[in-house]
């Protein structure tokens, strides 16, 4: 996210304000950028209340919950709705990136009617379709989510959706919801390029012979689709061929699910949960595994992790439904995965290593020809140089 609003500063005046953790600083950065220009971003402490709050909500719920806390208990954040306050003295048009501080802007406009702006709605789910099902038989926070979810759409000026999939989903919620949206423009999920990236598929080949096996890589957030991969993840790690082949890391928040059912003692030895992990080790990791994991079968969006993979020239190995968004193809871009890891896997270790290799290649020029944040950035640019 802070990478595609790194890019739009190429075009306008931007001043990102996120949520920190408790404990921390509150910081206002102006980060350098080529050609003299400036990004400004402002993160804004969470208080200790807030902190403990949203612990309690996420063990209610049983799934991290502070996307939700920020909607529930956000317009108390004094120092975040100050900060947004400031902000929209000088601004012409409010980016909500998600809808959870939503909430936080409407309590602001509540108290100050004159700093109301146009508001550009960022989608990266579809939040009524992606929150419930975690949410299990908890029908109020369900309900929060779609409220919340109605009444940005509803406000915003332009909706911004990372597929076309989910553009016309919420369209569709619109019709429900007996109001007209216009038809959100889509901005993928992409990246930024590094030098470092650039990993030979031979290096590959010579860490996964040092090692005597190969690595497979995922990552994901505590959501529902991810658990859903982890479990798929368990059920590979039980086969014997599989286990004597392979080892599989899994880093992100997603681990604490995997932890939080299966008792230490019984994981399989063939599995290393990482969980949140610094930006240094996460590279090291895509560096040195051999495919990286995307078994997804729902959820909305669609899935950065592939981007990042075929950015390291690493190989995918992902279902037809974790591939949506327009741009990768099966046989293509990746190993498809639809009839289960196991069999993927096995036909992974005997695909000679020039076909692994061109599918890493093709991956990863796709990439970087259509996916990095300055490419992705230009038509949401110009989009919002012809707002009010």
């Amino acid at each position: 996210m802070k990478g595609l609003y790194q890019a739009l500063s190429r075009y306008h005046t931007i001043h990102m304000i996120s949520l920190g953790d408790a404990g921390g600083y509150h910081q206002l950065k102006s980060h350098q950028l080529s050609d003299g220009l400036v990004f400004n971003e402002e993160v804004v402490t969470a208080t200790p209340e807030f902190e403990y709050r949203t612990k309690q909500l996420s063990k209610k719920l049983a799934v991290s919950s502070r996307d939700l806390a920020a909607l529930l208990y956000g317009p108390a954040l004094k120092q975040f709705s100050e900060a947004v306050r400031r902000a929209l003295v000088n601004s012409d048009i409010v980016i909500c990136a998600h809808p959870y501080a939503f909430g936080i802007y409407e309590h602001v406009v509540e108290q100050y009617p004159n700093l109301s702006r146009p508001i550009v709605y960022e989608a990266h789910n579809v939040e009524s379709d992606l929150k419930p099902p975690m949410y299990g038989d908890i029908s109020w926070a369900a309900h929060a989510v779609r409220d919340l979810e109605r009444r940005v759409l509803k406000s915003a000026m332009l909706t911004v959706t990372c597929s076309e999939h989910d553009a016309k989903r919420l369209q569709a919620l619109a019709l429900a919801g007996q109001f007209e949206l216009q038809m959100p423009i889509v901005c993928p999920n992409g990246l930024a390029i590094t030098p470092e990236m650039a990993v030979s598929f031979k290096r590959r080949a010579q860490i996964r012979d040092q090692l005597g096996l190969s690595v497979a890589l995922f990552m994901g957030s505590d959501h529902g689709p991810n658990q859903y991969a982890i479990d798929r993840i368990a059920e590979a790690a039980q086969n014997v061929e599989i286990a004597r082949q392979w080892r599989f890391v899994v880093l992100g928040s997603v681990a604490h699910y995997w932890a939080r059912r299966v008792p230490k003692e019984r994981l399989p030895e063939s599995v290393l949960l990482r969980g949140e992990v610094s930006e240094e080790e996460k590279n090291l990791w895509l560096r040195q595994a051999t495919v990286g994991l995307n078994p997804i079968e729902s959820g909305s969006g669609t899935n950065l992790k592939l981007a990042e993979y075929a950015a390291w020239n690493l190989p995918i190995v992902s279902t037809t439904f974790g591939s949506r968004g327009g741009f990768w193809e099966s046989g293509q871009h990746y190993v498809n995965a639809d009839d289960g890891l196991v069999l993927a896997l096995n036909r992974v270790r005997r695909m000679p290593g020039r076909e692994l290799e061109g599918l890493a290649g093709r991956a990863s020029q796709l990439v970087r020809e259509r996916l990095t944040w300055d490419r992705i950035a230009r038509p949401l640019a110009a989009k919002l140089g012809q707002s009010p």
